[in-house]
């Protein structure tokens, strides 16, 4: 009796070149199979020619000044859109980014497209003084935060910050989409001709300006500290309750100083004017 033939044919897509062992069963109506058992040498492929899909990562937005970086699937010889030949790369300007590269079978493959935008940044902001009132220049960001010596003012989040803290001050502004602004340290000197302390009473200064010797009139005794704008300690001692007559450093120059008082009550703050 004839045996029953079949024609078949077997089609597969290797990931390299080399030798691969294939299983086959067929099965009859009496659920029966026969297997059989065949090598098969893959001597060369076709490269495929669809595109490569959301094979680029990273951020598609960032504020100007700084950069996004995007990365590639895994291949060699890469060529960016921009001319950049390596996997990952940093974006410093708004467009379309695609990367061409040749994946694991040498296949030259074109990636998806990303769109990248560049976010502007605020103006850098200005500090000025108005009295014992530090004011921004810029009018109108979504966020402020101000700092003292380099940490958070506390509920200093506004154009303008009110105080009567002699130090260093500076802001930071930031638009809606996060991109900042820093501006530079503003050396802030009070303009009180005398300040209250519930403790102590009333700090007079005089005369103001001054030349030679300045006369501080308080009500309790203090150490005291003669303070350049850029911060430096020029001149320090200490003072009683009453009044009492300071001679200044023949090393201080003309220009704008503060007087700082300091006891276990708290600290006192004056500018004075040196001429």
């Amino acid at each position: 009796m004839a045996k029953d033939s079949m024609n078949f044919q077997v089609q597969f897509a290797p990931n390299k070149l080399g030798v691969y062992t294939a299983n086959i069963n067929i099965f009859n109506s009496d659920a029966l199979f026969e297997q059989f058992n065949f090598r098969i040498r893959a001597n060369s492929y076709v490269c495929a020619t669809t595109n490569l899909v959301n094979t680029i990562v990273g951020n598609t937005t960032f504020c100007l000044g700084d950069s996004a970086v995007i990365t590639a699937q895994t291949g060699t010889g890469y060529l960016w859109s921009n001319g950049m030949a390596s996997k990952t790369i940093s974006a410093k300007t708004s467009g379309k980014y695609f990367v061409n590269l040749f994946d694991a079978l040498n296949c030259l493959r074109n990636s998806d497209t990303i769109t990248i935008t560049a976010n502007p940044v605020p103006a850098k902001p200005i500090i000025s003084q108005t009295g014992n009132e530090l004011i921004c220049s810029n009018p109108s960001e979504s966020y402020y935060q101000w700092y003292y010596n380099g940490s958070y003012v506390d509920g200093g989040t506004a154009k303008v910050l009110k105080t009567t803290i002699a130090g260093s001050y500076y802001i930071v502004c930031k638009t809606p989409l996060n991109c900042s602004a820093k501006s530079d340290a503003f050396n802030f000197v009070p303009a009180v001709s005398s300040i209250y302390n519930q403790s102590t009473g009333v700090l007079n200064i005089y005369p103001n300006p001054v030349h030679d010797r300045v006369n501080i009139l308080v009500e309790e005794n203090y150490d005291y500290s003669i303070i350049n704008l850029a911060g430096m300690e020029v001149q320090s001692g200490k003072i009683i309750k009453g009044n009492n007559s300071i001679e200044l450093n023949k090393s201080i120059q003309k220009g704008i100083y503060m007087i700082r008082l300091n006891n276990d009550n708290g600290q006192l703050n004056q500018q004075i004017i040196k001429e």
